[in-house]
């Protein structure tokens, strides 16, 4: 294979990794639904049950455990905030992490 061939391969194959990224970045969240909780990240996504969940980190991240008792950590990207975020944007992502917390109190 020439170099131009594996160029060409390489600019598909970097194009097409952009293109699903930014389409799942318009879906990354949480989607709090009776007992369970679907988070949304760039890569892949997981339904949790609430019962499973021990805590919510400050980065925000669920720490859940599943039925064999293994410890997983999910980050929630979609409220992450980085300190430099503008002021109305930092206000709203503070609020849905606190309704999160709600949501995962409510099992208690």
């Amino acid at each position: 294979m020439s170099d131009a061939h594996r160029q060409a391969w390489l600019r598909w194959g970097i194009t097409c990794v952009g293109l699903a990224l930014a389409i799942r970045g318009f879906r990354i969240g949480v989607t709090c639904q009776g007992d369970r909780a679907t988070v949304r990240g760039f890569l892949r996504s997981r339904t949790i049950n609430r019962n499973q969940i021990t805590e919510l980190t400050e980065l925000p991240s669920i720490v859940w455990r599943d039925e064999k008792g293994k410890e997983h950590s999910s980050p929630v990207l979609a409220v992450m905030a980085s300190g430099r975020l503008l002021p109305r944007y930092q206000r709203h992502s503070d609020e849905c992490t606190k309704r999160l917390r709600r949501w995962i109190k409510r099992r208690r």
